[in-house]
C-alpha cells in the first residue's frame, strides 16, 4: 500500500497483474481502483559467433555464421528409401561374373539372399522396409569378380549451417582388403574425400546399426553431394537404409561493426548495417 506522497517499484520476473485501489479518507469516502498487468518477455538467448576467434590472413574471406541457445535444429533430406525409386544415384564399374547383381540396388523388408556355400541371410533395415544392398556374393560363385559400385545422393547445400551430422542405419559384412566408405564431393562429383571408412563388419542382416558422421568440414558449402562407395573382391555386402541430413541453421541477427563484412562468399557486396543475417563473410584489411 502506498499514499499519495509515496510511490513503490516493481520488478516482476514474470507476467503479473497489479491492481491500485485509491480511498478518500475524508468527505464522501468514494474509492476506486485500477488494474495493469505488466508482460515479462524471456530473457533474448545467449549468442555466439561461429568459428570462434577465427585466425586469418589479410584479404583472406572468412564467413561467419550467427548461433543462439535457441536455434532450431532443420533436416537438410531425410531419405528412407521406401518408394519404388529414389532420386540417388547408382553407378557400377564392377568387372567379372555378372556386375549388375552386385550394384546398389532396392530390396524388400525381408528380403533372404542364400549362396552356394551356406550363408542364408534375412534382412530386415531397422524400420522393416525397402533398403538399399551392394551384394558382392551375388556377382560371381568363383573368385576374380569385383565389386566397386557408388550410391550417390541428389546436391544439397549447407550454407547458413553451424552443424551438420550425416546419419543412416546399416549393415556390412566384411572381408580382408575391403572398403566400405561415406565420401563428400564439394564439385559435383569430380573429386571425392573419404569422411568415414569401415573395416569390420557391423550389424546383422536383421540387425542394422546406426552410424553418424559429422560434415562441420562442410559447412557452408553450397554444392555438396554425399555417397557411400563399396569395393570389393568377391566379398559379401553393405546395406543401407534411413538416411538422414540435419543441422542447426545460424540465427538471423545484426551484425556490428560493419566495417570489412560483406554478404557473399566472394565479398564484393558490402554488408548494410543493421541488415539481420544468418551469415556474413569478412575480409579484413587490418
Amino acid at each position: 500500500s502506498s499514499d499519495v506522497c509515496s510511490s513503490d517499484l516493481f520488478n516482476p520476473t514474470t507476467t503479473t497483474t497489479y491492481t491500485l485501489f485509491a480511498n478518500q479518507n475524508s468527505g464522501s469516502f468514494c474509492g476506486t481502483k485500477v488494474t495493469l498487468t505488466v508482460t515479462v518477455l524471456p530473457a533474448p538467448p545467449a549468442v555466439d559467433v561461429l568459428p570462434i576467434n577465427p585466425s586469418i590472413c589479410v584479404n583472406t574471406i572468412q564467413p561467419l555464421f550467427g548461433s543462439t541457445s535457441l536455434t532450431t535444429p532443420a533436416i537438410v533430406f531425410d531419405e528412407k528409401f521406401n518408394g519404388t525409386t529414389s532420386n540417388w544415384v547408382v553407378q557400377n564399374t564392377s568387372t567379372g561374373g555378372n556386375p549388375l547383381a552386385s550394384q546398389w540396388t532396392l530390396q524388400p523388408s525381408g528380403y533372404n539372399y542364400i549362396n552356394g556355400f551356406g550363408w542364408n541371410a534375412l534382412f530386415s533395415s531397422n524400420d522393416s522396409t525397402p533398403f538399399y544392398l551392394a551384394n558382392s556374393d551375388s556377382q560371381s560363385s568363383i573368385a576374380g569378380s569385383i565389386t566397386k559400385t557408388t550410391l550417390t545422393s541428389p546436391a544439397f547445400s549447407l550454407q547458413g549451417y553451424t552443424s551438420a551430422n550425416f546419419s543412416f542405419w546399416h549393415y556390412i559384412r566384411s572381408i580382408a582388403f575391403d572398403k566400405f566408405q561415406v565420401q563428400v564431393s564439394v564439385d559435383s562429383g569430380v573429386n571425392w574425400t573419404t569422411v568415414q571408412s569401415y573395416t569390420t563388419t557391423l550389424g546383422t542382416p536383421s540387425g542394422f546399426v546406426n552410424s553418424i558422421v559429422s560434415l562441420s568440414a562442410y559447412l557452408g558449402n553450397p554444392n555438396l553431394k554425399i555417397r557411400f562407395n563399396y569395393e570389393s573382391s568377391w566379398g559379401y555386402c553393405w546395406a543401407v537404409d534411413n538416411i538422414l541430413l540435419s543441422g542447426t541453421l545460424s540465427a538471423a541477427m545484426a551484425w556490428t561493426p560493419s566495417t570489412g563484412l560483406y554478404t557473399d562468399a566472394a565479398a564484393t557486396i558490402p554488408y548494410v548495417s543493421g541488415t539481420a543475417l544468418s551469415v556474413v563473410y569478412a575480409k579484413p584489411l587490418t
